[in-house]
């Protein structure tokens, strides 16, 4: 089975084979509810080391507070996406309207916040790896015309983790 995480879904769900709906809230009917600033439990075969394909953040990576929290987010789906695995993120851009609309969003990002990244990147190299994040490849970040941030990264990995 391909895992696919649509984490922080609301109520766009993902279908199809080996897609997983997850949300903090209940109220957009889940395929899972879970917090995902308390990580991605390994009793369920797309939390366990390299075990997803793809992992979609539409709109929730913004909404995490606590900068402690968001470092084990990212280091969470590092951990249990597979070494040629995906991330996409996607959400509003610092310099547009939408990031101030959504009372929700706390965390502030530009094309910079996610080029820092990328393990060859001189922002990892001299402050992120040193903050604990784990390195990634980044394949793609750019903004489109209604303001909206899009990442694709990979985790960056060796033979063993």
């Amino acid at each position: 089975m391909e895992w696919k995480l649509n984490v922080g879904c609301g109520m766009l769900h993902e279908k199809g084979e080996g897609w997983v709906n997850i949300d903090k809230s209940s109220r957009c009917n889940p395929d899972v509810v879970l917090d995902i600033t308390k990580g991605l439990p390994d009793e369920y075969p797309w939390g366990r080391d390299d075990s997803v394909s793809f992992i979609k953040a539409q709109c929730c990576l913004g909404q995490i507070e606590r900068n402690d929290d968001f470092l084990f987010v990212m280091n969470e789906f590092w951990r249990v996406l597979k070494p040629k695995g995906e991330l996409w993120v996607y959400l509003p851009h610092v310099d547009y309207s939408h990031v101030y609309m959504d009372p929700f969003n706390v965390r502030r990002f530009n094309e910079l916040s996610w080029k820092s990244f990328d393990y060859r990147h001189p922002q990892y190299v001299n402050h992120n790896s040193y903050y604990g994040f784990k390195p990634w490849v980044v394949l793609s970040v750019y903004t489109n015309k209604s303001g909206f941030l899009s990442a694709r990264m990979q985790p960056k990995k060796t033979v063993g983790g």
